[in-house]
């Protein structure tokens, strides 16, 4: 069994398609009229500091974009993410689950969550998310697994 997710890390570790900082970037806005029109950019400076190591920084960057525009799902789980990359367990499951209110099949979100049970050793937690993200997004699902089965997560 250990050789088996041995071979999932190792794809796990290959695969490109999500940003260590917690996401993606959000493509520009086309108009600009608007404050909330600058919350993707502003999200994704967070997602910039979160890569530089500056968690507070990205927390900030976050609660700023969530400010322009509170029904922004990336901008609360990338908040979830960095206050749990600063310990900060309780705040950062609210954020999960504000996030996972605005987009309830949000992948990312999805697997964060579940990590975050992890780490705070709600394991039946943990897989009862697993559950659900495994017919959304069989790659993160496959990382949630592994942090299962090792006890323990690797940020």
């Amino acid at each position: 069994m250990k050789s088996f997710f041995s071979a999932i890390v190792l794809t796990l570790a290959t695969a490109t398609t999500v940003l260590a900082a917690g996401g993606d970037p959000l493509p520009a806005p086309t108009k600009k009229g608007t404050p909330r029109d600058a919350a993707p950019s502003v999200y994704n400076e967070g997602l910039a500091l979160v890569d530089a190591g500056d968690f507070l920084g990205a927390e900030a960057a976050y609660r700023r974009a969530i400010a322009l525009d509170p029904k922004l799902p990336e901008a609360w789980n990338g908040l979830g993410h960095a206050l749990k990359k600063q310990k900060r367990y309780d705040e950062s499951l609210a954020a999960y689950d504000k996030a996972l209110a605005l987009r309830p099949d949000f992948p990312l979100a999805m697997q964060y969550l579940g990590e975050l049970y992890v780490e705070t050793k709600q394991i039946d937690k943990a897989r009862a998310v697993l559950a659900q993200l495994r017919p959304l997004d069989e790659q993160n699902a496959l990382k949630l697994e592994e942090a299962i089965f090792v006890g323990s997560v690797d940020w």
